[in-house]
């Protein structure tokens, strides 16, 4: 009898308490009048042909289908059907917690706050009361699987979610009219699927199997459906309240609006903290729904705006496809929700649509919101400053336009310059050097040229904007060639204290012949057939977007200096080819400037070691010196598309010019600079500083997330960093680029090779043999970093990574 008993109430429990529960909550909401008739109706429709299928879009990315299951669709009537628990509180009255009996495992306190831990980070458990929340952790199974085990399987009923731990798992969807089966996307600790067959009463959409060790936390349907459903469906009510009360989204109809709440997430944040930042490439929109926040331009020099709850910010990232237009900060502690971009996208259409349908009021929100911002945009873009010649500076180059005989040309050019002959010994002593052939064409060619040039560029004065923020200026090789021809006749007019004191070739010209020579030898040779190439420069500073979520797997951290970020990457160590060459000799790579703050460090004055001397052979590079503000600690620049010109022997007071043909074009240079440990070498193996360096190395290998593939693929030829003048440690410095070029592949098994020039260095037999055992013995890029950060001044760094003593 006992056992016939509990098949009747196993019956009633799966097969009838899910209609009768649809049932009930579709009469609250609708409230008929007659509830029989209506009742007999509904049921009639069920039997009907009311499935539920998946929504199935075969031109979405793989980005785009970023769910266990793809997006449910219930055919024809879904709009109305989807709502089944509009009336959480109602149909919490009937369907009383008291009959329910949670399943309780019996766990360690290791076991529940790692559980805990996990879930919290998922929207559905962040509405629970600590009540619900403990008898939740209580019903979580730990469950483990090897490799290959098939977790769910599509097509199967659903009885669990799973909230993953450890290992990672593939989600694969077999699509009608498709023999094999899709691979949808990669699961990694921290999230869950299965949830959706349990909220919809449907079966799996997927199959999703381990491909490495795994180990998850389950939880039952039972107590999913009786202490999880309903608090998320109770929060996400809250959550559509709060979205039909702002004013842009009222055009969404209900549906639309219970679509958006199901991928939302809330977040906090504290006064005084930054939610997102000017120049980031932004992939969410946010809903505030308690505190006040404030919008800034370049930093926090002037606000813009003003946001209260029920406002909400974000959306012009994706309007307009561009990056963040303004930095928004908590002006109290603030609640915020939050949607990633892709999920709006994939449930509701462009959300240009949307804003789209109100015609009317969108004009008006873009032409209230934004003009102000708009205008502080050309206000505080800084264009380049011009110089303003005198009436004497123009009569003396127009002189030079016509051919003149040396002497005569080197008279006006001193006039120019403000220099007498002894003054300018550089100068005179690089025109002597010069052959009849070579010098004959400076005089009869390139001088006019050079002058003709310089009038023209000041005569047009094409705006060009200063590169002090993240993005990008673009310069034809002409126009390149017309700045540098200011500089050598001493016209070009500083711009402001963030940029370098030098920026004409003055200096140059009287006391250094050698870099005189170079920059002749350039202005000689320069390809006329070649001036309407473009060389950009590029600005790239960190993004927790880009630099975080693409690179880090799983995030513990939002930003580079964190130590859990790094110390928790399991990335693999790659190989480094080590070279017996100078950086420059790599062809079609990207070739690493050790660079100054200041881009170009004193080029334009006395300095001739590495960043320097990149600059004097591919004076092109000088463009970057004249446009580009200092650098901030998590910025790099990029110089793409420069000729080496010109040959070169010997280094620092031994630099000599050689002659060569132009060659390795379209070299691009990553200036990265480094600390300066000249006055305190010890400083270096601090942790903080250590993290300094291997940010900035992070930030400059990982590129800008604008770079093409073929780009993002090209060697990097870097050496030596840090390690001249400014004493770094070369040991410290091949492992702290070592750790930044392996965690800069987008995916593990990414093609990318760094190459090291240790040029003359005669230990590089053993510099190889240590670093190749140093990544056998760590192998991952957070085990490296975790011992790196005890490192002390005791030992070399080599032998206390191998435990030599």
């Amino acid at each position: 009898m006992s056992q016939k008993k509990a098949t009747i109430q196993d019956y009633i429990k799966n097969k009838v308490k899910p209609v009768f529960d649809q049932l009930i909550a579709r009469i609250v909401i609708e409230k008929p009048e007659d509830v029989y008739s209506w009742s007999i109706n509904w049921l009639q429709k069920q039997q009907s042909g009311v499935q539920v299928q998946q929504l199935v879009h075969h031109d979405l990315s793989e980005e785009e289908e970023d769910e266990e299951e793809v997006v449910l669709e219930i055919k024809q009537q879904q709009k109305q059907q989807t709502r089944t628990a509009v009336s959480a509180e109602v149909y919490g009255e009937y369907n009383k917690k008291e009959d329910f009996k949670p399943r309780f495992i019996q766990k360690s306190e290791g076991q529940i706050e790692r559980i805990k831990k996990r879930i919290l980070n998922s929207f559905m458990f962040q509405a629970l009361d600590e009540k619900d929340l403990n008898i939740v952790l209580g019903a979580m199974d730990e469950k483990k699987f090897q490799v290959g085990d098939v977790v769910i399987k599509q097509g199967d009923d659903g009885n669990e979610l799973y909230v993953i731990d450890e290992g990672r798992l593939e989600c694969y969807k077999k699509f009608t009219g498709l023999e094999e089966e899709k691979l949808l996307k990669t699961y990694i600790p921290g999230e869950s699927f299965g949830e959706l067959a349990l909220l919809y009463n449907a079966p799996r959409a997927a199959t999703i199997k381990a491909i490495e060790e795994v180990t998850t936390f389950a939880l039952d349907r039972e107590t999913f459906n009786n202490i999880v459903k309903f608090s998320a469906i109770k929060k996400r009510e809250q959550m559509e309240e709060i979205l039909s009360k702002i004013e842009l989204l009222q055009s969404m109809d209900n549906y639309e609006r219970v679509q958006l709440c199901d991928v939302l997430r809330e977040e906090k944040h504290k006064a005084g903290e930054t939610i997102i930042t000017e120049g980031e490439i932004g992939d969410r929109i946010y809903l505030i729904i308690e505190g006040e926040l404030e919008a800034y331009w370049k930093g926090q020099s002037e606000k813009v705006y003003d946001y209260k709850p029920g406002d909400y910010f974000g959306e012009l990232a994706l309007l307009k496809n561009t990056p963040r237009q303004a930095t928004v900060i908590a002006k109290t502690d603030v609640v915020l929700l939050y949607c990633d971009f892709n999920s709006f996208r994939r449930l509701m259409g462009p959300l240009e649509e949307v804003l789209k349908r109100n015609v009317e009021r969108y004009e008006k929100y873009l032409q209230n919101k934004y003009q102000l911002m708009i205008q502080m945009d050309i206000n505080h873009k800084k264009l380049y400053k011009y110089p303003t010649l005198s009436a004497k500076q123009k009569f003396l180059l127009t002189k030079l336009i016509s051919q003149q005989d040396q002497q005569s040309a080197l008279s006006i050019i001193k006039d120019l310059i403000g220099q007498n002959e002894k003054q300018l010994r550089g100068l005179y002593t690089a025109i002597s050097w010069l052959d009849k052939n070579y010098r004959d064409l400076f005089f009869q060619n390139t001088l006019p040229k050079m002058a003709q040039y310089s009038l023209d560029i000041l005569e047009l004065s094409p705006k060009k904007h200063l590169l002090i923020s993240e993005g990008h200026i673009e310069f034809t090789r002409k126009e390149i060639y017309q700045f540098l021809s200011l500089a050598f006749f001493g016209l070009l007019e500083k711009q402001n204290d963030q940029f370098p004191n030098t920026y004409n070739l003055t200096y140059i010209l009287q006391m250094e012949a050698e870099k005189a020579k170079c920059y002749l030898y350039y202005f000689i040779i320069a390809n006329s057939e070649l001036e309407n190439e473009i060389v950009q420069l590029e600005r790239i500073n960190f993004n927790m977007n880009y630099h975080i979520h693409q690179f880090f797997p799983n995030p513990q951290a939002n930003f580079l200096e964190d130590v859990k970020l790094w110390s928790n990457c399991e990335k693999s160590l790659q190989i480094i080819d080590f070279v017996d060459q100078k950086i420059e000799e790599q062809q079609n790579s990207i070739l690493v400037d050790f660079a100054n703050k200041y881009v170009g460090g004193g080029v334009l004055k006395s300095g001739c070691v590495q960043e320097e001397i990149l600059f004097t052979i591919m004076p092109e590079n000088i463009i970057a010196v004249l446009f580009c503000k200092v650098l901030e600690f998590n910025e790099v620049v990029i110089v793409k598309n420069t000729i080496r010109y010109c040959d070169y022997d010997g280094y620092g007071n031994t630099f000599r010019f050689v002659y060569r043909q132009p060659k390795n074009l379209n070299q691009n240079i990553l200036a990265m600079d480094a600390q300066n440990y000249k006055n305190n070498p010890v400083k270096q193996y601090q942790q903080n500083e250590i993290i300094r360096e291997l940010n900035k190395a992070f930030i400059g290998f990982s590129l800008s997330q604008f770079a093409k593939e073929e780009e993002f693929l090209q060697p990097i030829s870097t050496g030596k960093w840090g390690c001249g003048v400014f004493q770094g440690n070369t040991q410290l410095k091949t492992i702290i680029q070592l750790i930044a070029f392996s965690a800069s592949r987008k995916y593990e098994n990414q093609q990318r090779r760094m190459i090291f020039s240790t040029f003359k260095d005669k230990q590089l037999q053993f510099i190889k043999r240590d670093v190749d055992n140093i990544i056998g013995k760590y192998k991952t890029v957070g085990k490296l970093f975790q011992q790196l950060m005890k490192i002390t001044t005791k030992q070399g760094v080599f032998d206390f990574l191998l435990d030599k003593k």
